[in-house]
């Protein structure tokens, strides 16, 4: 990445991804016509949309060169069809407001210069994301990269989603050549989609989106750009269980879409976005039949076509992906199943459940944000806040994900303090993400000081 027209290309991609999610967004519309905050929330589903459909073609055609012929023709025909059928729909996606779009720019311009002028440096990055995209675009795709389980490779973690490296491919097959920069475009179109997401949760941008803007893109800091895939996989993840949580207040089909369509970018980024698939539909089944939410499950004759492809499409490329490795064998260095259960009671037996315990909730971000969300819901009450029941939502996916890492750490082949040293940090900020949500719908409640929904309150903030 060395001159202007470079930069300009990868910025060009952007608009091309989105247009492949496009027809799902169009889909989803509301039948009133969308507000602003709705509009931002359109345009991150057909952005996020359109990296499902692409990882589908990924999965379903072995060339690169086709999985990029058949992407723009679907983007064209999307753009074609919602021109022709839906043009008044189509303006509105794009008009989210000035302040939104000033917003967008100003969190994603900084981050693109360091995304694309900082080369590929981390282990991590270098040795398992990209090393896989590298495998791929010297192959000219997925299948053309053989010989995956040869043991020399094991280092790589070859059994890990391949959303991100096979973006990371494209790039490098559209330049025609690899280095340490181009392949790193990919990240933006994983940003983007987030950022969006985020600025279309509130009605109006106030203080408790900035404070979660702060927390989640700040915080941070390198993760953003250096290649590593932790802080992407987190970001979806607490995007899914805001959205989820909204959908559980107010029912808004668009909410669920936005839900789904996070929760499985998550699950096609890292073996840990399956877990947290797992724990957020264990929570909306729990929700739904404790929490008098059912409402919210039995409407789903009027849910939008949209809806439905925004819910299946994640697991198109996740299924292709799962079937991939089951042919070429591919296994998971953690090798958990039914026989880790005889592990993890060995080790509650040699005591290192209090050390795994401790590591994750003292020795991560996740204890601060625990303590950080009670400490706000607590102030909320002794304001006289009525707290949104769905804001305990986040934080219950969190503590139920937390569970799961206790397993995974007890149940690892590995020496406990080695894997706890290596990667509890990492995996455990996904639940901290989960608890600094909750804290968000917390201070929005404050900040509305309306009843306890959350979908439809007028909030005090910027009108955008």
């Amino acid at each position: 990445m060395h001159s202007a027209p470079d930069v300009l290309w990868v910025f060009l991609a952007l608009p091309i991804f989105a247009a492949l999610g496009l027809a799902v967004a169009m889909l989803a519309l509301p039948r009133r016509e969308p507000l602003r905050h709705e509009r931002a929330q359109l345009l991150a589903l057909a952005c996020t949309c359109g990296l499902l459909v692409n990882y589908a073609l990924g999965m379903l055609i072995s060339e690169l060169r086709w999985v990029l012929v058949a992407g723009c023709a679907i983007a064209a025909a999307s753009v074609a069809w919602a021109l022709a059928r839906h043009r008044s729909g189509l303006v509105q996606v794009l008009g989210m407001g000035w302040l939104r779009w000033l917003l967008a720019a100003a969190l994603l311009l900084p981050v693109a210069g360091a995304i694309l002028f900082e080369p590929l440096q981390g282990w991590d990055a270098r040795s398992v994301w990209f090393f896989s995209a590298k495998r791929i675009f010297f192959g000219e795709g997925l299948s053309g990269a053989k010989d995956w389980t040869l043991p020399a490779y094991g280092f790589s973690h070859a059994d890990y989603p391949k959303l991100l490296a096979l973006l990371a491919a494209q790039f490098a097959h559209a330049w025609g050549f690899w280095n340490e920069y181009v392949p790193k475009s990919a990240l933006l179109l994983l940003l983007a989609p987030a950022i969006l997401a985020l600025l279309g949760l509130p009605r109006r941008i106030g203080l408790s989106l900035l404070f979660l803007l702060g927390v989640l893109l700040l915080s941070t800091k390198e993760f953003l750009w250096n290649g590593y895939v932790d802080t992407y996989l987190c970001l979806y993840a607490v995007i899914s269980m805001l959205y989820f949580a909204r959908w559980l207040a107010a029912s808004a089909p668009l909410d669920l879409a936005l839900g789904g369509a996070f929760m499985g970018v998550a699950a096609n980024l890292k073996n840990e976005g399956a877990l947290l698939a797992m724990c957020i539909v264990a929570s909306l089944i729990a929700w739904i039949v404790l929490a008098r939410s059912r409402r919210s499950a039995l409407q789903w004759r009027s849910w939008p076509p949209g809806v439905w492809l925004a819910l299946v499409l994640p697991w198109i490329g996740f299924a292709g992906w799962a079937l991939t490795k089951a042919q070429w064998q591919l296994a998971n260095d953690l090798q958990l199943g039914v026989g880790s259960l005889q592990r993890v009671w060995l080790r509650v037996g040699e005591g290192h459940a209090a050390a795994v315990a401790k590591a994750l909730v003292l020795g991560s971000d996740a204890g601060k944000a625990a303590a950080l969300f009670l400490f706000s819901a607590l102030l909320a009450r002794g304001l006289g806040t009525r707290l949104p029941a769905a804001a305990w939502f986040p934080a219950a996916v969190a503590l139920l994900y937390s569970a799961g890492m206790f397993v995974v750490y007890l149940a690892t082949p590995h020496g406990v303090e080695w894997h706890l040293a290596t990667s509890a940090e990492r995996t455990m900020l996904l639940a901290a993400f989960g608890f600094l949500g909750s804290t968000f719908l917390v201070l929005e409640a404050m900040e509305s000081r309306g009843p306890a929904a959350i979908g439809g309150v007028e909030q005090t903030g910027l009108q955008t």
